[in-house]
């Protein structure tokens, strides 16, 4: 009770003290709370406040915590952060460096206290800084510098970025190996990638390390390089030519499907198992055919020394407009000319024993086919999609053709006029 008194007595003498004019602006607002308990509340406006001709101003934000710089590894998200009192609005900008302009900054929170920035190497030495408003103006805080070290790509390998889309990986021993649903930390950068330097001190290329990256047009791999991974350079469709080291001694899984700018393979004089030909790989006797570039046009005769043409050797060699397969060739693999849109005639001669499965899948513009007539068989799909197809001319007679072992999905095949030899 002896507080309530003195809070009304309080009260009062404001009220005193408070001219007429303005006192005739003050609004009493009791609650349905605060009636039960006695308690008035004032709810009162800056004009009530102000002497008669005296017109109050706020003050600009006063900021009490500015932006630190920060220091991160390439792919790791960093936080700037300000405290300002009185603001009512954010706006971080950006400037590539200590003497450049000043942007407006489009990254997650940029109008908020908080700006979230991805580290890269494109991004080494960037400033932010917030500019904060609110009705009496606007301050700008101190600029914050980000610094950008090295991502790791490997127990010690490194990576790094540049502004003008260069990939350096730098370091010893072999590259981590990636997935399609956990891809390479340069493939989430800002900043594309347009050519790539593999150090001479790695080892390996992980799986998948390259997969998609369409802008790449150009990669360097280091002397020191024995591996390369499964479909290390999958869909980089604007790469055109890859060279070899003398050291590279394995290739993964399909490791350049899809490359379909590519023109060349190059495969260094000293490598003791591949070799090049034509722009062309093979193993190094060049009795496996492994690789024709996809970007590759015109008409290719495969070498007399051939004796396999290996899974996808030419898949999606689309601008292969004719191929000559030599006698001695025993097998042609799995994928063998998957997809090459181009190709309206092909012979397979006497020697070859085995078609693959969907070796000729989705050549649609394949029209004819002669079969030699060492074939004892035909794999599944092998000429699926192959809509166009029309005549098989088979070098043996029917008895033999009726030998041959032809798995499912051959229809076109099958539903073309087959002319035999005798």
């Amino acid at each position: 009770m002896k507080r309530l008194l003195a809070l009304l007595l309080c009260f009062v003498m404001c009220l005193a003290l408070i001219p007429a004019a303005a006192a005739e602006e003050i609004e009493i607002v009791r609650s349905d709370e605060l009636e039960e308990q006695g308690i008035i509340s004032l709810v009162e406006t800056e004009e009530s406040l102000a002497a008669p001709g005296v017109e109050l101003t706020a003050s600009a934000p006063a900021i009490t915590t500015q932006p630190a710089s920060q220091t991160a590894y390439a792919d790791t998200t960093v936080h700037f952060t300000v405290k300002a009192d009185g603001a009512t609005s954010y706006q971080w900008q950006y400037r590539t460096s200590a003497s450049g302009s000043w942007n407006k900054s489009k990254l997650s929170g940029c109008t908020t206290a908080t700006l979230s920035v991805t580290a890269t190497g494109a991004r080494n030495g960037y400033q932010y800084r917030c500019k904060i408003t609110n009705s009496a103006g606007t301050v700008n805080t101190n600029a914050a510098t980000l610094y950008t070290m090295p991502g790791q790509c490997g127990d010690k390998l490194f990576w790094t970025l540049d502004s003008a889309g260069k990939l350096s990986i730098t370091g010893s021993g072999k590259m981590f190996d990636f997935k399609w649903d956990s891809l390479a930390p340069w493939t989430e950068a800002d900043q594309t990638v347009k050519t790539a330097v593999i150090g001479n001190s790695v080892t390996r290329i992980g799986d998948c390390a390259f997969e998609s990256h369409e802008t790449l047009t150009s990669v360097t791999i280091g002397t020191g390089v024995t591996a390369i991974g499964d479909y290390a350079f999958e869909y980089c469709s604007a790469l055109t030519s890859l060279k070899l080291p003398a050291s590279v001694s394995t290739l993964g899984d399909t490791p350049f499907d899809y490359c379909t700018s590519l023109k060349s393979f190059t495969v260094d004089s000293g490598n003791t198992k591949y070799s090049s030909a034509d722009g062309v790989l093979f193993n190094k006797a060049q009795t496996s055919m492994l690789r024709f570039p996809a970007g590759k046009t015109g008409s290719y005769t495969v070498p007399s020394t051939v004796k396999t043409i290996v899974d996808s050797a030419f898949f999606t060699a689309g601008k292969l407009s004719a191929v000559t397969i030599p006698e001695g060739v025993t097998a042609l693999e799995n994928y063998a000319f998957y997809g090459c849109t181009a190709l309206t005639n092909v012979t397979i001669p006497n020697s070859a024993q085995s078609i693959g499965e969907y070796a000729f899948c989705y050549c649609d513009h394949l029209k004819k086919v002669t079969i030699g007539m060492g074939v004892t068989s035909i794999g599944a799909g092998t000429f699926v999609e192959c809509e166009v197809l029309a005549d098989v001319y088979y070098k043996g007679s029917k008895t033999q053709w009726n030998k041959i072992t032809i798995e499912d999905d051959n229809d076109p095949l099958l539903s073309a006029a087959i002319h035999y030899n005798a």
